[in-house]
């Protein structure tokens, strides 16, 4: 009874990952504004991310949770270099290819952001495991760990889907049979992103342990 009295008084990480991406986009409006919005609500995508994955339900100051933190760190810091650069940019007008390499920066956010939790997570699992000398825990690391990498292969394969479209739409018009080609390109890319994040996440299902 007092530990689940305990517990109820505990904060959820998904609370925190809640508020940080909160306070990144109001960290970015007061930068910027509404305008160009892509940048204001980009730097809250790894943060509602880490909503999303089962490790976000864990109580913060309960054990094992070190994974949980080392993600939200790796977030953290996939998302602070482009909101500075951001912040450079719009305090002196810096213009020209800088903005567009800041606006790839923020293009590729997706997909960088979840190596970054990943790696975060990853280290912080091991070093956890390493000191515990806990090795039944491993299993269960590279099955979140296996989630994150699903991911970043799906926004990178619908990236090369986005870029793979703009090629089609404009061969449409100018030249169909080329077009033919790029379509069976669509199709490629949009069903190895589907497979890419959905068998992470059928084998998470399938091989968790019952409690």
């Amino acid at each position: 009874m007092k530990h689940a009295i305990i517990k109820n008084k505990r904060i959820k990480f998904i609370y925190l990952f809640m508020a940080a991406a909160f306070l990144i986009v109001l960290i970015n409006f007061t930068i910027a504004g509404f305008a160009p919005y892509f940048m204001v609500l980009m730097p809250a995508f790894p943060f509602c991310l880490l909503c999303v994955l089962p490790l976000s339900r864990q109580y913060v100051g309960q054990p094992d949770t070190l994974g949980a933190v080392g993600a939200g760190i790796g977030a953290l810091i996939s998302v602070l270099p482009a909101t500075v650069l951001f912040a450079y940019d719009m305090m002196t007008g810096w213009k020209g290819g800088a903005d567009i390499g800041l606006g790839l920066l923020y293009l590729f956010l997706p997909v960088y952001s979840v190596v970054f939790m990943a790696l975060g997570y990853f280290f912080a699992e091991i070093f956890e495991i390493m000191r515990q000398r806990n090795f039944s825990r491993l299993p269960d690391t590279l099955r979140i760990l296996s989630l994150f990498i699903g991911i970043g292969f799906s926004f990178y394969f619908l990236l090369n889907l986005h870029s793979t479209y703009n090629l089609w739409a404009y061969y449409q018009k100018t030249d169909p049979s080329a077009a033919e080609l790029y379509a069976i390109d669509l199709w490629l890319f949009a069903l190895l992103a589907a497979a890419a994040l959905l068998v992470p996440i059928a084998i998470y299902f399938f091989t968790r342990r019952k409690k």
